[in-house]
């Protein structure tokens, strides 16, 4: 379970990102379950008790998990 409060990059305002200080951001809470790893990518079921902005994107960013094919945040590398 991923649990953290969702806000706009400071640096990049079309971004989201977990907040340092939950009180800068919305609540958020994802829980995840790994179904099957492949190789360099594994395949996951996400739960959202929130429906936040980028939500799955971010929180799986936020630790250090991109999704594979996600340009946007990352998942390209």
């Amino acid at each position: 379970t991923i649990t953290g409060a969702i806000a706009r990059s400071e640096s990049d305002r079309k971004k989201f990102v977990v907040a340092d200080d939950p009180r800068l951001g919305k609540h958020a809470v994802t829980h995840y379950e790994v179904l099957q790893r492949f190789g360099v990518c594994t395949l996951v079921r996400c739960k959202l008790e929130t429906g936040r902005t980028h939500q799955i994107r971010v929180h799986m960013k936020h630790i250090g998990h991109t999704l594979f094919g996600d340009a946007f945040y990352g998942g390209n590398r």
